[in-house]
């Protein structure tokens, strides 16, 4: 999120970004965007929430990873917003890595990558949100 905030930053800076929604939010940008509704147009704001569950998925990945899915959801829609889909996208490790390199006390990379996008999915299904990606970079 901090990369899309300097892109949008710049952009705003340049002139090149009006429909840019201005907040103090630092996991979060909205833009505004013209939508026709029934034959006339209303200005719709686009969210996109950034959360994060770096720990807790590390300690229980199926479980802190449906968290942060969670949290992506709950943020929006306290907000009066919708959530039409959703994305993982992380770089938590090489999930090749092998378990004797595993740090001691420490759950395999492999592990980790599988059970988390196991969990972001299965929340996402179960509410009914369209997940789009789940990736690991």
């Amino acid at each position: 999120m901090d990369i899309a905030l300097v892109g949008m930053k710049w952009l705003r800076s340049h002139g090149l970004l009006d429909d840019l929604e201005e907040s103090e939010e630092v996991n979060a940008a909205s833009i505004v965007v013209p939508v026709e509704v029934d034959g006339h147009e209303e200005d719709w704001l686009v969210m996109f929430k950034n959360e994060t569950h770096n720990h807790p998925t590390e300690i229980e990945p199926f479980g802190g990873a449906a968290t942060c899915l969670g949290g992506a959801i709950r943020d929006p829609l306290s907000g009066r917003s919708y959530v039409y889909q959703a994305m993982r996208v992380t770089g938590s490790a090489d999930p090749r890595t092998p378990y004797a390199e595993t740090l001691p006390g420490k759950l395999p990379q492999r592990k980790i990558t599988r059970e988390a996008a196991r969990g972001y999915s299965s929340y996402g299904n179960q509410i009914g949100l369209a997940t789009g990606m789940v990736n690991e970079i």
